[in-house]
């Protein structure tokens, strides 16, 4: 659980998965292998990200639009704008793109980087 959830090398329903799995759990407060502590509360947050990641890059792909014009899409089509405010760049203009390429792959087959 990163300050923005990474499916980069992995795969989107199945982190979701594991996170609606940990979320399960009888804990409140999370050591992160990357990243400080964070609460539980913060799993729902990242599940919803990742739910809302798949359910645009879906609609986008079913009405013909590329990979490209998905990563022009602003952040606050995935997240609330307060989340944007505290993100640090480096997740708005990698990690988050990144996932939509992954998620773009998973869904399509096709890989952006070929």
């Amino acid at each position: 659980v990163m300050e923005l959830p990474f499916v980069g090398y992995g795969d989107s329903e199945k982190l979701i998965n594991s996170l609606t799995s940990i979320q399960e759990m009888n804990v409140n407060t999370i050591i992160q292998g990357h990243g400080g502590l964070c609460e539980k509360s913060k799993l729902s947050e990242d599940i919803k990200y990742l739910e809302t990641t798949r359910k645009i890059v879906k609609e986008y792909t079913d009405s013909g639009k590329s990979i490209d014009e998905i990563l022009k899409l602003p952040m606050e089509f995935f997240l609330p704008p307060h989340r944007v405010k505290r993100l640090h760049d480096s997740y708005k203009t990698v990690v988050h793109k990144r996932n939509l390429s992954k998620i773009y792959e998973e869904i399509t087959g096709l890989e952006k980087f070929q």
